[in-house]
């Protein structure tokens, strides 16, 4: 999604340099030094000839210069299928917006058979149409927080996606002090990290990484972390409360989704009750036994109403602790488990989109209905097109090709399945599941959008945060 590709580069505008001897960002073609920051990524792509080193390489955009083989059209979403969680808040909308139709039935079913239509009043018609106006307002709230929770859950979604989206194309994270110590000092081969990591593990892996202006030198790469037993158990803690939080959203999103579908079915029983007890009813039936009872139709739609206050909780829950799940991956990547733990207050910038120092760019529903077709999207929402289908787990494979822009500081950069004239290859394939590459804008490959129609394009469900590399 475009929100994705935004995120991409702001995410890269802060934190990637621009060569490996330089450890400070550039904004607006200013140099910004930053020391304060918590780490910088390298690109650790092969490329060239690193596939004959038994390490990587770490580049900065500007030694990422390469041309494609081949062009893609971006495809409008990408990764691989949701988590379960993912799919609990996607079902979770669907069932909303047909809640709303299911509403609108109720109510010119309730005007239809209490005599409004064709002015046939009875005592209780009054009575009846307040209680369910009362429901509509309240259903009309319900449905303003359910698209919000969503709207922040999907925007959450996005921003974890984008660290995953730089794991699986091969950044890693450098500790910030280290890189400079480097650069300035001439010190050891700082540890390079991955930006995601098993569900299994408490720590990012140290991926043998020198920087590219290393390369020739004989500087050995570092291969382990070197840290005490003390933050190895705070790494374990953050670790934990992470799980801790992934199965608190999980389960919450589940019931929300749940509660969800019983007001559905509240709804639907009110509607089709009001509507056949014209057919029972008798001319000389007395009040008590007239149509649908004021208290039972109370009772109903308070049932209905419980149902909705209790998913608005659960779905309260689930943001919060998902919103945390981020949050504590950040601080991980950023190397600031300690400091969290201990409750010290850090002396680093950490570097992400929960802690406000990175933007982040909101999924809003215009950029979900650009994604859906007309029929599908009118009778079942905008979230409709993110349900995950069988399909989709057949593109997990070398046929699910793609390529997508963005911009790091002015500079075109392209992640992308094609070959490139640098990248490394193996089997005849790209050796990299994403190549990364800077597009210079006097190279022929240029900004041009490929020609072609979008027929058949690979329309691939994004990841989110839940994954095995959370």
């Amino acid at each position: 999604m475009a929100a994705i590709e935004i995120n991409i580069g702001n995410l890269l505008s802060a934190i990637w340099v621009d060569t490996s001897t330089s450890t400070s960002v550039g904004s607006g073609g200013h140099d910004l030094k930053r020391s304060s920051d918590a780490i910088r990524l390298l690109y650790a792509g092969k490329m060239d000839q690193d596939q004959s080193y038994d390490h990587r390489v770490g580049r900065g955009v500007d030694q990422c210069v390469a041309e494609p083989a081949k062009r893609f059209i971006t495809p409008p979403m990408w990764l691989t299928t949701g988590s379960s969680l993912t799919s609990s808040m996607i079902q979770l909308a669907v069932w909303e917006w047909i809640s709303i139709w299911m509403v609108l039935a109720m109510l010119m079913s309730t005007l239809a058979f209490n005599g409004f239509l064709n002015g046939e009043l009875s005592q209780d018609s009054y009575p009846r149409l307040v209680i369910v106006l009362i429901y509509v307002m309240s259903f009309a709230l319900h449905a303003w927080y359910v698209w919000k929770s969503c709207r922040t859950f999907f925007t959450v979604v996005a921003a974890g996606a984008s660290w995953s989206l730089l794991h699986k194309a091969s950044f890693v994270s450098v500790d910030l002090q280290q890189l400079e110590r480097r650069v300035t000092e001439n010190a050891d081969s700082p540890a390079f990290k991955q930006v995601g990591k098993p569900s299994s593990s408490s720590t990012f892996p140290v991926t043998p990484t020198v920087l590219h202006h290393d390369v020739g030198h004989n500087i050995p790469a570092t291969v382990d972390e070197n840290i005490s037993d003390v933050q190895k158990s705070e790494a374990s803690t953050v670790a934990d409360w992470q799980k801790r939080d992934i199965s608190s959203c999980v389960e919450s999103g589940k019931l929300a989704s749940e509660n969800i579908i019983t007001n559905a079915m509240t709804i639907l029983g009110v509607t089709i009750t009001t509507g056949f007890t014209v057919w029972t009813n008798k001319a000389d039936s007395t009040l008590d036994s007239s149509q649908l009872g004021s208290l039972a139709l109370l009772a109903s739609l308070a049932l209905g109403t419980s149902a909705m206050f209790t998913s608005a909780i659960h779905l309260s829950v689930t943001n919060s602790a998902f919103q945390n799940v981020l949050f504590l991956k950040e601080l991980m990547i950023n190397g600031e488990s300690s400091s969290h733990v201990s409750k010290r207050a850090s002396k680093k910038k950490i570097l992400g989109f929960s802690h406000g120092s990175i933007r982040y760019q909101p999924v809003g529903m215009m950029e979900l209905m650009k994604l859906s077709k007309i029929g599908s999207m009118i009778f079942f929402g905008p979230a409709y097109a993110l349900l995950p289908t069988a399909a989709d787990h057949k593109r997990q494979a070398p046929g699910a090709e793609y390529e997508f822009h963005t911009t790091v500081r002015g500079k075109n950069v392209i992640f992308t399945t094609s070959k490139t004239n640098r990248h490394a290859e193996a089997d005849g394939h790209t050796a990299e599941a994403i190549n990364v590459f800077f597009n210079k804008p006097d190279s022929p490959f240029g900004s041009v959008t490929p020609p072609g129609d979008t027929k058949g394009v690979t329309d691939i469900k994004s990841e989110g945060l839940l994954s095995e590399d959370v």
